[in-house]
């Protein structure tokens, strides 16, 4: 599993597959992989706490 997929299932568990299928749009734009996690990990901590953010560690 490529590391933009860990990232989609994660925001997919967190919010729903709407906000996991932001990663695609993110890729479209040209992000990299380090900031598609940077990003996701940003809101995930800003909506749910930093303890849920450390999921993203392991990426």
């Amino acid at each position: 599993m490529v590391r933009t997929d860990k990232v989609k299932d994660l925001l997919g568990q967190f919010f729903g597959p709407a906000t996991a299928a932001q990663v695609d749009y993110w890729m479209k734009d040209g992000l990299s992989e380090d900031q598609i996690i940077a990003k996701s990990r940003a809101k995930v901590e800003g909506l749910l706490g930093k303890d849920k953010g450390g999921a993203f560690d392991s990426i």
